[in-house]
């Protein structure tokens, strides 16, 4: 299965409940994620997707990242906002990641026929909701999708 088919199991799975969604993005927690989604509530959930072992052993790679998810920081005082997700979850496909390998601060999806089933719920990691100057980024930047077909910049560099 390839990674936009599991980014599209989980749009189609999940968008009743964070109707926000966008796909590879960069603009809330300063790395890209391959899928954010957004509650109606205002809490973001990252779903980082895996399509390899190898995919997933490299992640850990990511210092920062990681020690961001450990440890969010607190609200910066532009965004209102840390630059870590509420939520955290690995999705792969059914049996490629053990439960055994999963950090404590993620969750961890199964693709089992093209459908996200829950492995490991996450935990939340702060109690902070996405800030409106970030909701009205992603809003741009999917306007900026539909228009151009990709972001303003690499359609301008085009």
């Amino acid at each position: 299965m390839k990674g936009t088919e599991i980014q599209d199991s989980i749009l189609v799975g999940f968008y009743k409940s964070k109707p926000l969604a966008i796909t590879n993005y960069s603009g809330i927690t300063g790395y890209e994620g391959d899928v954010m989604m957004v509650s109606p509530s205002g809490f973001v959930t990252e779903y980082e997707v895996k399509t390899s072992r190898a995919d997933f052993k490299k992640d850990f790679s990511k210092v920062s990242k990681h020690n961001r998810l450990k440890k969010p920081n607190a609200p910066s005082k532009s965004w209102g906002y840390p630059y870590a997700p509420n939520y955290f979850y690995y999705v792969c496909i059914d049996g490629l990641i053990k439960k055994d390998e999963v950090p404590a601060y993620a969750g961890l999806i199964y693709i089992v026929g093209g459908i996200p089933v829950i492995i490991i719920k996450a935990k939340r990691l702060h109690n902070h909701k996405l800030a409106q100057p970030l909701k009205d980024r992603i809003g741009r930047t999917l306007s900026l999708r539909t228009i151009f077909g990709s972001s303003y910049l690499r359609h301008k560099h085009k």
